[in-house]
């Protein structure tokens, strides 16, 4: 189980948040941000077609760049699968 730093051995928790590792006095119902639970993650969703329809020319910088990566994914994944001949995509990817 996960201890932190305000947290001796005798209050353990079932489920801690970030908060509660770091004894950072935060309720989730109070703020308007999600507090993470230490083993779980956050799901992260970003919109490319969003940071392409951005007038900042940042946003489409990063459009471009996640564009290429996932180019580069699928090559690379193409190419492991054409090579390897047998073995799904997903045991391929664990290579």
């Amino acid at each position: 189980m996960f201890k932190g730093r305000y947290m001796d051995d005798s209050n353990y928790l079932v489920r801690p948040r970030l908060n509660d590792y770091y004894g950072i006095f935060l309720n989730q119902a109070k703020v308007d941000f999600a507090i993470p639970y230490l083993n779980e993650d956050i799901p992260l969703y970003v919109d490319p077609f969003r940071l392409w329809q951005s007038p900042s020319y940042q946003d489409n910088g990063l459009h471009i760049l996640f564009s290429k990566c996932i180019q580069l994914f699928g090559k690379d994944v193409f190419r492991r699968t054409t090579n390897k001949g047998s073995g799904t995509i997903e045991e391929n990817i664990r290579m």
